[in-house]
């Protein structure tokens, strides 16, 4: 994360002086430097989100993205050593192999995850749009700038809430699969405990969750799934709890109890 982070860092400048300076040479002003309210001016405000994106695109914000996701194949390594952790408490005969089916699935799971990445920039430049709208006609341009600056701001933020969540979900469908593939080896269903930090990051859901764990309690996957309608965990939280955990930028998982 912390190399994505940097690395997004670095293309959010490069593209946010692009687009600026492409503001400043297209958008005319009166003498005093104050955006005027003319036709080609209204005609390119309202295309400013498109040209943060283009340059964002540009400077290779795709490349990060799939780079990105590309490294979650290193998750399989990750797995094993919690394998290796959980294997005395399961004592399955012998480790999960994963289907052609798993990977296709996982596959997938990398696609999406790019999706939402490239779609957090679509949604960036369309609030860059509407505020070029309402705010560039009569606004001087150094005070266009700083509005500008503060929506491109937003891009970082929410680009690394959801590589996070990414990162994390990606592992929860590997483990998943490799849960499924043990329980046929057991030839039982397993149930669920609820693991992670506890400190002041952790959100009030999951710090009760990690209490009911703690005092002895496991979940099945139906109970797991019915934990969506839990309005402690909030509606704007992923739906899908076991892959998602308290919601965008969990750090916990459900682990396979005693």
């Amino acid at each position: 994360m912390d190399l994505f982070s940097r690395e997004l860092d670095r293309i959010l400048a490069q593209a946010q002086r692009a687009t600026l300076a492409e503001v400043d040479e297209k958008l005319s002003t009166d003498s005093v430097g104050v955006f005027l309210r003319t036709r080609t001016n209204v005609i390119r405000a309202r295309r400013v989100g498109e040209i943060f994106s283009r340059n964002l695109f540009a400077f290779g914000y795709s490349d990060l993205v799939n780079k990105f996701v590309s490294g979650f194949d290193g998750q399989f390594n990750s797995f094993g050593r919690i394998l290796n952790e959980l294997k005395p408490t399961l004592k399955f005969s012998r480790p999960p192999v994963f289907s052609a089916k798993d990977i296709e699935i996982l596959v997938v799971e990398k696609l999406k995850q790019a999706k939402i990445l490239e779609v957090a920039v679509s949604e960036v430049a369309q609030d860059v749009n509407r505020k070029m709208l309402t705010d560039f006609a009569g606004s001087k341009k150094t005070a266009l700038q700083s509005v500008l600056v503060t929506e491109f701001a937003r891009l970082p933020s929410t680009a690394r809430t959801i590589a996070t969540t990414g990162i994390s979900t990606h592992f929860r469908t590997l483990a998943d699969a490799g849960y499924r593939q043990i329980e046929k080896d057991l030839g039982r269903r397993l149930k669920f405990t609820y693991d992670g930090p506890d400190d002041v990051l952790t959100r009030p859901w999951c710090h009760r969750m990690l209490a009911l764990a703690a005092s002895g309690k496991v979940w099945t996957r139906a109970q797991i799934a019915s934990l969506v309608s839990d309005k402690d965990r909030g509606t704007s939280q992923p739906r899908n709890v076991l892959l998602t955990g308290g919601g965008w930028g969990c750090r916990h998982q459900f682990l396979p109890g005693k």
